[in-house]
């Protein structure tokens, strides 16, 4: 296996660790979402409100921030497998003389 092969195999098991993670990321924010959301019309104060909202907002763009981050990731993911599948064609071809 040649270096380029090696390193368009590592950034592919990179690439899908990293996007099960970001995912996993996700969900975890989208619930402490949901759990503030409840929060809100209820909190005893408006200090606690106003906290729960702040909080909710960051999460919003931090959600926001990974789910771009995914996009990329799937991206990347797709033109390392194309750029593997030429790259295994042509050493097929090489190694068979054809």
């Amino acid at each position: 296996m040649n270096m380029r092969t090696q390193r368009l195999r590592q950034s592919r098991s990179y690439c899908l660790e990293r996007s099960v993670e970001v995912k996993d990321e996700i969900a975890c924010l989208h619930e402490e979402v949901l759990v503030l959301k409840a929060r809100i019309g209820t909190a005893p104060d408006e200090t606690t409100e106003g906290r729960s909202r702040s909080r909710r907002r960051f999460l919003s763009r931090r959600i926001d921030e990974l789910t771009a981050e995914r996009l990329a990731l799937s991206q990347e993911l797709e033109d390392v497998n194309d750029e593997l599948v030429i790259l295994l064609q042509g050493q097929l071809v090489t190694s068979t003389g054809m």
